[in-house]
């Protein structure tokens, strides 16, 4: 009998949602993989697509919610608002 060897957890999807300071700061928003959410702003850093300012984050996103309401063009790079309104609201992610 074989056993199943453990490597690390695939990485899960995570978005970030940068802001500058004060109403209407919003800078953009990305979905990046990560193996926790440290990784997640590692990895935006990575791909040259963390504008800096403070980060709000949701995560680990199911993926189901990426399969269905995230185009693969749409991740791993900074989006804007109105590209974000059409995955729908974070709050309904589950």
């Amino acid at each position: 009998m074989t056993k199943k060897m453990k490597g690390p957890p695939l990485p899960a999807w995570f978005y970030l949602s940068f802001s500058g300071e004060g109403p209407g700061s919003f800078l953009g928003g990305i979905y990046v993989r990560g193996h926790d959410q440290l990784d997640a702003v590692r990895e935006s850093h990575r791909l040259g697509q963390n504008p800096g300012g403070s980060v709000l984050m949701f995560g680990p996103i199911p993926a189901a919610h990426m399969r269905d309401k995230v185009p693969v063009a749409d991740r791993e790079r900074l989006l804007t608002a109105a590209e974000l309104e059409a995955h729908g609201p974070m709050h309904r992610v589950r």
